[in-house]
């Protein structure tokens, strides 16, 4: 299993692997989230693909995408209230359904880890919808623990 920087030549590949995390994010919330748009989709990920601040892994297995990480870098100026940080953003992560529990999912998230150090981040971290148990397991299996809870107020009924 390789784990190397994404291409322009992997946006269709990545595109479908979102397409699947996004329909899951769309089912649970549809007042938050669309449904997934594969153009519109691989679309945006080509003009990500340019940015410093955006960091795209693929996971390949005989020469076949199998699963892949968006992380963003974030830099925080100091004010009142907090300290200047630099913030490694895990914002996307999706593994093909075929080789799930085959550890692609921990070869990326080991791959964010180490990119934390090589880019002088403070802090990684991510946000989880509370939907996602799944995914919730996984990142606390992987060191990632509870910081806050952003909470919303209930739709008037």
């Amino acid at each position: 299993m390789l784990v190397r920087a994404a291409e322009e030549v992997d946006v269709s590949a990545i595109a479908a692997l979102n397409a699947t995390v996004q329909q899951l994010h769309y089912e649970a919330r549809p007042d938050w989230f669309v449904a997934p748009d594969g153009e519109a989709i691989a679309s945006w990920l080509l003009t990500t693909l340019g940015r410093d601040d955006v960091f795209v892994f693929v996971a390949e297995e005989d020469r076949r995408i199998v699963g892949y990480a968006l992380a963003t870098l974030l830099r925080r100026a100091p004010t009142p209230f907090t300290r200047a940080m630099a913030i490694l953003e895990l914002d996307q992560i999706g593994v093909d359904e075929d080789a799930r529990r085959s550890g692609v999912g921990s070869l990326l998230i080991r791959r964010i880890a180490d990119l934390r150090s090589e880019v002088g981040a403070d802090l990684a971290t991510l946000t989880v919808w509370d939907f996602n148990e799944v995914a919730r397991a996984i990142f606390r299996a992987h060191g990632f623990v509870d910081a806050m809870h952003r909470l919303e107020l209930a739709p008037s009924t």
